[in-house]
């Protein structure tokens, strides 16, 4: 079972954004007596970079790290 993630995202300014996200997952094993195992996965990281902004002739261009 995979809960809501949490997502945090942060603008800098018009160009650049950094998000990070964080998920908490549990896993039951029915073979051993029902037992539940709760975490947390790796949080992912990123970053996004307006290249070019949305104009009339064409959409707008972001670069993912």
């Amino acid at each position: 079972m995979v809960y809501p993630n949490l997502a945090v995202r942060y603008t800098t300014n018009r160009h650049l954004k950094v998000n990070a996200e964080n998920s908490l997952v549990t896993e039951t094993d029915n073979r051993a007596q029902h037992k539940n195992a709760t975490g947390l996965e790796p949080v992912a990281l990123g970053i996004n970079y307006l290249l070019r902004g949305e104009t009339k002739t064409g959409p707008a261009i972001c670069h993912f790290f």
